[in-house]
């Protein structure tokens, strides 16, 4: 497999191919995102090592179209951002990039850690629960099973007296994806897990009174899992499972600007590059003899584009007790026009013909003694997928939030809750072209709902 590899960077391909080193970088952020598993593939992309440590991955193939509709579409939709990463900023529905205030401004607004005096850290959870209905158009009704999912963050800045400079690092997960369908539902795609860790250096610095910039690096490591059912129970039993594993690692950059021209109005906007991961690891079949296909494990890639994504936000401040911020948040989904699986038969292009989405959210809070504050927001995001390449491991769809929160600071502790309740109104698929092999499409009605709490404790010294 490393000879026609190397053939094939030879012969001009566009993949190109390196002996294997050690992996540094790789492994400290397996060992950050709970990763006891170790790559067995020989070899690893040059591309990579020109951004990051030595990374080992493998070159890998795999046959069957419908792998590669499964595991691209399930890798991208509006709904893998995870956009909560403060309770403070979850109760105000995410409207935070103009007032960036807690050191969780490394990811809403990496300008405003210089309102930050001192040492202060930032840690919590993130907890959503969730479930989606389907009812196909012949009357089948089925649910997504309940799931609970935690979310961990972590953020730590420092403002030196003498300078006009801050420095902070944050832990985050930007994107994240758990879903999984019983056995008995009318599509083959049954489960797909994601999880996609960040770590975010950032250097601020106030250029003048009223305006801070600031910019930093990230390092993201990025795992997935999924699962397919192959065949119809029906007519080839028990109807075999794909299983697909692979994990990768890429850099990107952020930065931010953070404007307050006058005590009652503040402007910030943040930004967050693209990262493409090679996802390199193994597939398995299994249990899909009666179809004339064997047990099989192998290797196997894709190649997938996460997409840059932008925000901007106003904050008014009336009176010193009040602060109301709208913000806008636009994700790049419209370059995802295409994923290339790599593959020793029949390589395969999967077409998306997404589109960029926007989420609007408006949060006010309402700032009380003795440290105490009360927030409410809402949010409203755009489904970024076409009925044509809508999948359900990901049902993407319209989504209305309505958040509320309670905090407290004190000299040196402060602690923060916040409570999200989501719900996605009735999308009707039809005309969808996602059509696996010996199944149906994903035509339909979904439904979701899911309920989500943020606390978090912060600490100044």
């Amino acid at each position: 497999m490393a000879n026609e590899a190397k053939q094939r960077q030879k012969a001009g391909g566009n993949r190109k191919w390196v002996l294997p080193g050690t992996v540094p970088g790789k492994q400290a952020l397996r060992q950050l995102a709970n990763i006891g598993e170790k790559s067995s593939c020989p070899f690893r992309t040059a591309r990579k090592r020109a951004l990051m440590p030595a990374i080992p991955a493998c070159a890998i193939r795999l046959s069957g179209l419908f792998f590669a509709v499964a595991l691209s579409t399930s890798l991208h939709a509006t709904d893998l951002r995870v956009y909560d990463h403060d309770p403070f900023a979850t109760a105000r529905a995410g409207a935070f990039a103009a007032t960036a205030d807690e050191p969780s401004a490394i990811y809403y607004n990496p300008a405003g850690i210089t309102q930050l005096k001192g040492h202060q850290t930032r840690s919590g959870m993130f907890i959503a629960t969730g479930q989606t209905h389907f009812e196909s158009p012949t009357g089948e009704e089925v649910d997504s099973k309940y799931g609970v999912t935690p979310i961990p963050y972590f953020f730590y800045t420092y403002s030196p007296d003498t300078l006009p400079l801050s420095f902070g690092i944050g832990l985050y997960v930007p994107y994240g994806n758990a879903i999984e369908w019983p056995e008995n539902s009318a599509f083959r795609a049954t489960t797909a897990k994601l999880t996609y860790l960040s770590v975010n250096p950032v250097v601020a610095w106030k250029a003048h009174p009223t305006l801070s910039v600031a910019a930093g690096p990230s390092f993201n490591y990025a795992r997935t899992t999924l699962k397919q059912r192959l065949f119809s129970t029906t007519l080839f039993p028990p109807g075999g499972r794909l299983e697909f594993k692979g994990d990768d690692t890429d850099f990107g950059y952020t930065g931010g600007i953070l404007w307050q021209p006058h005590p009652k109005h503040s402007f910030g906007f943040s930004y967050h590059s693209a990262t493409t991961m090679e996802f390199e690891g193994h597939s398995e079949t299994s249990g899909a003899d009666a179809a004339g296909v064997p047990s099989l494990r192998q290797s196997a890639s894709a190649r997938f584009h996460f997409s840059q994504f932008i925000k901007g936000g106003w904050s008014f401040r009336p009176t010193p007790s009040w602060n109301f911020e709208f913000d806008v948040d636009w994700t790049d989904w419209g370059q995802l026009d295409s994923v290339t699986l790599e593959q020793d038969v029949n390589p395969a292009t999967i077409p998306f013909n997404w589109r960029s989405s926007f989420c609007y959210s408006l949060g006010a809070t309402r700032y009380l003694a003795n440290g105490w504050r009360v927030s409410a927001g809402y949010a409203f995001c755009e489904n970024a997928v076409p009925d044509r390449n809508f999948n359900p491991i990901v049902p993407d769809r319209d989504l209305h939030v309505v958040t509320v929160g309670v905090g407290k600071k004190g000299r040196k502790w402060s602690w923060e809750l916040a409570y999200l309740f989501g719900y996605g109104p009735d999308r009707e698929v039809s005309n969808n072209s996602l059509v696996f092999p010996i199944g149906s499409s994903a035509n339909g009605t979904y439904r979701t709902l899911f309920n989500s709490v943020n606390a978090a404790i912060g600490y100044h010294f």
